[in-house]
């Protein structure tokens, strides 16, 4: 099974979006964030081996939330203690975790074909 070369050339597109975005060393919009994870997520179950490089998206994405480390981690039960908060809305923006670059890197170059493999 492989996904259309339009799909594929949209993921190569994301990811360069992203890569760039990464070294301007800038917030990145929440909803689009969310909206190419979705895409990124799709295409993940034709190529699995992209999947353990979307954690990076993942934790930047809840990093906002309460009770996460500086690298985006949920604080386990102890670690939280008696401060636990519900989550809030989302933000416009979010922070990239340190752990996205390194992931954003190696899809890029699991992604690096022009066409769909």
């Amino acid at each position: 099974m492989y996904i259309s070369q339009e799909r594929w050339e949209k993921t190569r597109t994301i990811l360069n979006w992203l890569d760039a975005t990464l070294q301007q060393h800038e917030a990145t919009d929440f909803k689009l964030l969310e909206s190419h994870r979705g895409l990124l997520v799709y295409v993940s179950h034709t190529y699995p081996a992209m999947v353990p490089y979307l954690k990076g998206i993942h934790l930047t994405l809840d990093s906002w939330r309460p009770n996460r480390d500086e690298d985006g981690w949920k604080l386990s039960h102890p670690e939280l203690g008696s401060s636990w908060l519900p989550s809030g809305m989302a933000p416009i923006t979010v922070n990239p975790v340190p752990q996205l670059c390194d992931d954003v890197n190696a899809l890029l170059n699991l992604c690096f074909s022009p066409t769909t493999p």
